[in-house]
Parts: C-alpha cells; sequence; structure tokens
C-alpha cells in the first residue's frame, strides 16, 4: 500500500515535467520559427532594396511578400528568369514555416491535456488513496504509461521539425 501522500508526489512530479517540456517545446519551436523568418528576411531584403534592377521593382517585390503561398506560386511565372532563385527559395522558406506551425498543434495540444489530466490526479489524489486503494498502483500506472506515450509523441514531432530543416 502506498502512502497517502505518495499520489500528491506523483501528480505533482508529472505536472511539473509536463509544464517544463512544454516550455522546452516552445523554446524550440519560437528558435525553428525565428530562424525560418530570418532565412526569409536575408533573401527578401536584397530583393526590396535594390533600385538598380530593371528587372522587378521593389512593388513587385512588395505584392510576391504580401501574397499567400499560392499567389506567390502563381506570381513566379512572371518573374524574369534571371530573379527565379530567390523567389523560389523564398516559397521553399514559406513551406517550411507552414509546416512548422503545423507541427506545433498536435504536441500543445497533448502536453495541454497532459497537464489538466496531472491538475485533475493531483486534486484527486487523497480521494483516490481513500475510496480506491486497491486500484491506486493501477491508477497511477496507466498515467504514467499516458505520460510516457505522450512525450514519444512529443519527440517524434520534435524530430520531425528538426529534419525538415
Amino acid at each position: 500500500m502506498l502512502s497517502e501522500s505518495s499520489g500528491l508526489y506523483f501528480y505533482s512530479a508529472w505536472l511539473q515535467a509536463n509544464a517544463a517540456i512544454l516550455a522546452l517545446f516552445g523554446v524550440f519551436i519560437v528558435y525553428r520559427i525565428q530562424s525560418i523568418k530570418s532565412s526569409i528576411d536575408a533573401i527578401s531584403g536584397p530583393l526590396f532594396s535594390t533600385q538598380q534592377h530593371a528587372i522587378i521593382t521593389p512593388l513587385q517585390v512588395q505584392r510576391f511578400n504580401s501574397a499567400g503561398l499560392e499567389g506567390k506560386e502563381k506570381m513566379l511565372s512572371s518573374i524574369d528568369i534571371s530573379m527565379e532563385p530567390p523567389f523560389k527559395r523564398w516559397i521553399q522558406l514559406v513551406r517550411e514555416l507552414q509546416r512548422a506551425k503545423k507541427t506545433v498543434r498536435y504536441p500543445t495540444i497533448l502536453l495541454t491535456v497532459g497537464i489538466g489530466v496531472d491538475t485533475f490526479g493531483l486534486l484527486s489524489a487523497s480521494w483516490i488513496h481513500d475510496q480506491l486503494p486497491a486500484y491506486e498502483i493501477g491508477i497511477l500506472a496507466s498515467f504514467a504509461a499516458m505520460h510516457v506515450g505522450f512525450l514519444i509523441l512529443v519527440v517524434r514531432q520534435i524530430l520531425k521539425l528538426s529534419s525538415q530543416g
């Protein structure tokens, strides 16, 4: 039989671990998004500032910048061949940015659910200990298994995101 405070320590530890993982994931994703955006700026900055190009005007670059992904792809066909490579790279980086933003949703939802479940477990730990002592270890083990599954899924998403770059 477990002590009365075992459940409190257990749920508290998982709650803190999920919060820490969510924070680390947030740092990782912010770094990745900023990295992609700085790459886009490195491509677009010189294109905006070049006044000597008779091939493409800053207004065209501005229109390209404000267009969505599909609009950028359509506009690419009207760009002079000599100016095409930076614009193709720009489109590629916009795609990477969209994938990075999509990759964030799933782990964030999982970790938020984990935090909610841990909060519920923390609040009900004393009740579980008093009312369901025979099931307490099983409940704790199922929570641990769920969290290990969450962690594996979050790590997979982080690896997926890092391999996109």
